[in-house]
């Protein structure tokens, strides 16, 4: 696909060539109205899917050129009939012309329309006014002339694709047939203001590389002043008539073309960004008492008993101290003691030998048993993870630059913990036009050092460098973008 376009590409920029120089290439008869339709094809086609990217004010721009190319296109088909594979140098001058007219529209989107698929958003205003110049000339129409009338094609400003024309300004060279018809008389060259009714200045032309063309210095001062304006460029021709006793100089027609100047609007771009992380929290509290009873029913011998008794603790606590309350049915022990583990109570005690009655007659009657009780309450402490996702956090816009647009956004955070994820998105807005999204991360895993990562959009061929700072300086995390875009050289 990429081979056949570039062949249609330089099969058009050649035809133009012929059309513009007939009397010069009449060998080069094997261009055809075919090729010309399917070059038209395409770059509405082109232009037509680009359309979105170009906000409302440009997505409205190129629905006018789609339009208009669109109805010229069908006229030169109607034109050409059963002829379509024929030379277009063989039709008629009327045939010619509209192919003309055609022809250099499609070369002036296709030119502009290559650079926009190298470069993306960058510039967005420069392809939006040349691609605003083609739609005003093609709904001009085909203009009937003479086929030896001078006439006005295009222009191109040194350095930049053919109908585009540079904030700054400069040299530009105004393309046709039979521009400077006279060697010795200049013709004049004047900017018309937007409805042609006022000459906002008159251009100091200088002879081209032939007679059709016209070289001419158009100031950074005006473009600014008339910034997304589109001004006309008039050129009138001059020759020379009378007899040899008496000569005046006369034009020989008014061609003009307009020139539409690039937006002084900018688009800029903004980052919006969250993390998501866990922060530790402990809390205490209470099991239900566990109760220990021992007894002892020996009169002469005492007793040290024990006992480790495992307690039920939720997930993520842990035994901190114990509450230990003697029952009142204790009595005759020595001493108690109590321990612990993380989820296990151990009581230890000594009791005392039972009090008895040794009778004058018979055996020993125990009157009371050594009895050990006691209620232990364990204390727990829980450590647990609340999870905390924040919503999106938004930077200001700022105007993308010539290469390279930084944007960063500090985001709050509620604890310093080693782990986090991080998510970002890159919006883009044109003047003062709604917003759009542009680019879009899932969770990014981060840990104590942050995260570096390089990804290249979709949109636009933007690389995008992520730097995210996830230490808390006074309760915050940092997350920095490098967006690069490629220089678009319109």
């Amino acid at each position: 696909m990429k081979k056949l376009i570039s062949k249609i590409r330089i099969l058009l920029f050649l035809m133009l060539f012929i059309l513009i120089n007939h009397e010069k290439a009449r060998s080069q008869d094997f261009l055809t109205g075919a090729a010309i339709l399917t070059a038209s094809s395409k770059v509405t086609t082109a232009l037509g899917n680009l359309s979105p990217q170009l906000g409302y004010a440009g997505a409205s721009v190129a629905s006018g050129a789609i339009t208009q190319l669109g109805q010229l296109t069908n006229d030169l088909k109607a034109l050409l009939g059963q002829n379509v594979n024929a030379p277009i140098t063989s039709m008629s001058f009327e045939i010619q012309n509209l192919a003309r007219q055609v022809t250099t529209a499609i070369t002036q989107l296709d030119a502009v329309l290559d650079k926009q698929r190298n470069c993306g958003i960058k510039d967005i205003e420069n392809l939006i006014s040349t691609v605003s110049t083609v739609a005003l000339q093609l709904k001009e129409g085909v203009p009937l002339i003479d086929a030896a009338k001078p006439r006005f094609n295009y222009f191109s400003f040194d350095g930049h694709t053919p109908g585009t024309v540079p904030k700054e300004g400069g040299q530009a060279t105004l393309i046709g047939f039979k521009l400077w018809p006279e060697p010795t008389v200049r013709p004049v060259v004047e900017l018309l203001n937007e409805t042609r009714t006022a000459v906002l200045g008159t251009l100091t032309a200088a002879r081209g590389s032939s007679n059709d063309e016209i070289s001419v210095r158009i100031p950074k001062a005006i473009l600014t002043r008339h910034a997304g304006q589109c001004l006309y460029i008039r050129v009138m021709p001059k020759e020379i008539r009378g007899s040899l006793f008496w000569k005046e100089v006369v034009t020989i027609n008014e061609v003009t073309r307009a020139m539409c100047i690039p937006s002084a609007r900018v688009t800029s771009l903004q980052i919006r960004a969250a993390i998501e992380y866990s922060c530790p929290s402990v809390s205490r509290t209470t099991l239900p008492a566990e109760g220990f009873y021992f007894e002892n029913n020996d009169p002469v011998l005492e007793r040290q008993v024990s006992e480790t008794r495992g307690i039920s603790v939720p997930e993520g606590c842990r035994i901190i101290s114990l509450t230990p309350t003697q029952q009142n049915i204790t009595r005759h022990f020595r001493n108690a003691s109590f321990a612990f583990t993380d989820k296990s109570i151990t009581a230890n005690a000594h009791l005392g030998d039972a009090e008895d009655f040794n009778p004058p007659i018979g055996p020993r009657v125990v009157t009371s048993h050594a009895v050990w009780s006691y209620s232990v309450v364990p204390n727990i402490e829980c450590n647990s993870n609340t999870p905390v996702s924040d919503p999106l956090v938004e930077s200001s816009f700022v105007p993308m630059g010539e290469s390279i647009t930084r944007l960063s956004v500090t985001l709050p955070k509620n604890c310093n913990i080693p782990t986090s994820n991080v998510r970002f998105e890159v919006w883009k807005k044109h003047g003062n036009e709604k917003p759009t999204k542009i680019h879009e991360t899932a969770w990014i895993p981060a840990g104590q050092a942050g995260v570096t990562n390089t990804a290249n959009s979709d949109y636009a061929k933007l690389a995008i460098s992520l730097q995210y700072n996830p230490g808390v300086l006074g309760g915050t995390a940092q997350v920095f973008i490098t967006v690069t875009a490629p220089n678009c050289g319109y």
